[in-house]
């Protein structure tokens, strides 16, 4: 028996296993067996990686049929819309200048408002923000107004380097900050804010 290396898809790939290549996928290949058991065993690969990006069991054929289309449709669906989203930047890459506020509007319980300033960009893909500070106008008990003070950078806040991304349906510019945080080109509005109660 040949031995296998270490770390490589022919190490993950099963034994007597069927190949299946997914040409719209670059790199896509599944390799699938039947066990002794009556089981299906399948290894999915994709790109130039060399650890699978699934690799499962399943009770019946049908079963890991589906499940493989479903995860190469999701691949190609997420290679296509990076794609359209590069085509999209190159586009825009006046959109996003030196100076230009980003804001943000996120919590549970209150709303925070974040301002941005981008101070200095790395190519056309990445921008370099600062936090600065926001003006607030009370309208009632803890809740109000807030406008971004213009170079009014926070101190104890550090730059953050973040990509410059695309809404897919409205084609607006805006930066993932956080998982629960997307900052958007401000307009000039003041933002509505609240406070914990």
């Amino acid at each position: 028996m040949a031995r296998r290396t270490f770390w490589t898809r022919e190490f993950y790939k099963p034994q007597n296993a069927a190949r299946v290549a997914f040409k719209n996928v670059p790199g896509g290949e599944v390799f699938w067996s039947k066990l002794p058991s009556g089981k299906f065993h399948a290894v999915g690969f994709k790109g130039t990686a060399q650890k699978p990006f699934f690799n499962y069991t399943f009770g019946k054929y049908d079963s890991m049929v589906k499940y493989i289309t479903e995860q190469f449709t999701a691949v190609s669906k997420s290679m296509e819309n990076r794609a359209r989203e590069r085509a999209v930047l190159r586009q825009i890459k006046p959109c996003v200048a030196v100076g230009d506020i980003f804001t943000s509007s996120w919590g549970y319980e209150q709303t925070n408002v974040y301002f941005y300033q981008v101070v200095s960009l790395k190519g056309t893909r990445t921008a370099v923000l600062r936090r600065i500070a926001g003006e607030r106008e009370y309208v009632g008990p803890m809740q109000g107004t807030m406008t971004a003070v213009k170079d009014a950078f926070l101190e104890r806040t550090a730059p953050i380097t973040k990509r410059i991304q695309v809404s897919d349906k409205s084609g607006s510019v805006h930066f993932r900050i956080e998982s629960y945080e997307y900052a958007y080109k401000w307009d000039g509005a003041p933002r509505n804010f609240t406070e914990w109660h």
